[in-house]
């Protein structure tokens, strides 16, 4: 069974890591941050604000202040992460479940792992999908210049990661699509039957309201006794 997001924002990928960042301060000894997928700095100047080391990881880094690596094989070095961001990563892996479980393993036993990823549940995707065939963010555009491999189904994303040893602990929509039509007297009627279709998919699934998903996981509580 599919769970259903806690809310849908209108915030992108990178206002929901800041704000969890901000909820969620480094431990007063300090914390140590993953930015896996990094590309650029973008983040670091947030996560390093917010109290935690920033370490950059990247197939293809684009700064020397970036390390490479391919999480589709294990971690080298002992170093693990209070938190590690995985934001729009995972659909372009071939090996999305070995993939997640070498991220689980650099999680220390408190950890969270913060993922973000497009949500082909989305309901443009759906009404894209009756007329073209391709899901947004799945097209042959997408794979050809984007390489967008796998398609980020929620109950199979959450599945590989339960099977890591994870467990959700937050799970939004984002990317909001919130422009509903003033005057539909301009709009084509396509256009019009369209925006009523995604209105009433919305009201009737919670996971179509976003492009994108995030998620917060965590090591599953192991029984003590």
């Amino acid at each position: 069974m599919l769970l259903c997001p806690e809310a849908a924002l209108a915030a992108d990928r990178y206002a929901f890591v800041r704000e969890y960042l901000a909820r969620r301060p480094a431990p007063a000894d300090g914390g140590v941050l993953f930015d896996v997928g990094a590309e650029t700095l973008r983040m670091k100047a947030d996560v390093e604000a917010a109290g935690y080391q920033w370490f950059g990881f990247d197939l293809h880094p684009k700064s020397h202040d970036i390390a490479r690596w391919d999480i589709n094989t294990p971690f080298v070095g002992n170093r693990r992460a209070d938190i590690v961001l995985l934001m729009d990563v995972i659909e372009h892996t071939y090996n999305p479940g070995i993939a997640m479980q070498n991220i689980a393993k650099v999680l220390k036993p408190d950890g969270r792992l913060v993922m973000t990823m497009p949500n082909p549940r989305w309901s443009r995707a759906r009404t894209m999908h009756l007329y073209t065939g391709f899901l947004a963010c799945f097209t042959q555009h997408d794979l050809d210049v984007n390489h967008h491999v796998f398609i980020t189904w929620p109950h199979i994303v959450f599945k590989l990661v339960s099977d890591c040893g994870l467990e959700l602990e937050q799970y939004v929509t984002l990317d909001r699509d919130e422009i509903k039509p003033k005057r539909l007297s301009l709009m084509s009627p396509v256009l019009v039957i369209e925006s009523l279709v995604r209105t009433v998919i919305e009201w009737r699934d919670p996971t179509a309201r976003g492009l994108s998903y995030a998620f917060v996981a965590r090591p599953k509580l192991t029984d003590t006794k």
